[in-house]
């Protein structure tokens, strides 16, 4: 397995998932969290998180049954924003444009002309190891915040 091909396959899990838009993808589990799955041949991708506001999660992928890719992350939208939903929205959009040589969320940055919404992504590291934050600002003002770390695990499934 191939470190480029991770990254393609962590932007599409990431597209058929959180950033699709499409209803029945999330999966209620019975001990209250929520999961997202995917695959692609020999490759599984399994989002689960708990909460609402704030929300904690871990994604995972397998090759063949074995874990060689984790990541985890904690993130809540303001307590000043009385609706949420326009927020992961505008994240949704923000996660559709994840780059394949940084599958950490989103890109660096993203914004609408018509929106006061701008997205932001700072990380370090690589696909190997990293860690990470993201943020929404309205006008200058976050709104939503996200922290994430998480690399290769399992590295010999890589020789």
């Amino acid at each position: 397995m191939d470190l480029n091909g991770l990254g393609r396959f962590l932007v599409a899990a990431n597209k058929a998932g959180h950033a699709s838009g499409v209803d029945g993808v999330q999966l209620k589990e019975p001990d209250g969290s929520t999961s997202i799955r995917y695959s692609d041949g020999p490759l599984t991708y399994h989002d689960c998180y708990d909460g609402g506001e704030p929300y904690c999660g871990r994604i995972r992928v397998c090759h063949s049954g074995d874990p060689v890719w984790c990541m985890t992350y904690y993130g809540s939208v303001s307590p000043v924003i009385r609706f949420p939903d326009p927020i992961y929205n505008f994240l949704a959009e923000a996660l559709l444009k994840m780059p394949e040589d940084a599958p950490f969320r989103g890109p660096k940055s993203h914004n609408k002309a018509c929106s006061r919404l701008k997205y932001e992504n700072h990380w370090d590291g690589t696909i190997h190891e990293f860690n990470g934050s993201e943020c929404i600002l309205d006008g200058g003002l976050v709104v939503f915040s996200t922290v994430y770390m998480g690399g290769v695990v399992n590295a010999h499934r890589f020789d």
